[in-house]
């Protein structure tokens, strides 16, 4: 299945370390947070709110009873998609198993050029 570039965002995520201890008083002031969510906390949770449980590579993950799809993903990637064109071929083909790749079709500093405009 292949998914036009229009329906496909790849972005790396921001740096979620904890800052060094001698800079925590100053740099927690200056996290960049989401209603209290870093970048990857709020990916997780945009996807888990449609019903897939996001399973990052390396990482231990508890298997969520209600989420309906997983999806893969390396550490430091955040993506976003639209989920109709997989959930019609679900739908039609019945396959037990579905292996999408996507790939980013455009240079990181476009996509979040697009991003910010």
């Amino acid at each position: 299945m292949t998914l036009a570039a229009d329906d496909l965002l790849i972005t790396p995520a921001l740096s979620t370390a904890p800052p060094p201890a001698t800079a925590a008083s100053t740099q927690s002031s200056n996290a960049r947070t989401i209603w209290g969510l870093d970048p990857v906390q709020l990916h997780t949770r945009f996807w888990a709110a449609h019903g897939v449980q996001v399973v990052r590579q390396g990482e231990p993950s508890e298997i969520v009873k209600h989420a309906e799809l997983y999806l893969l993903i390396e550490n430091d990637a955040l993506s976003l998609f639209k989920l109709g064109p997989l959930m019609e071929a679900l739908n039609w083909v019945k396959p037990q198993v579905l292996f999408v790749r996507l790939h980013d079709s455009c240079a990181s500093s476009a996509c979040m050029t697009r991003l910010r405009a």
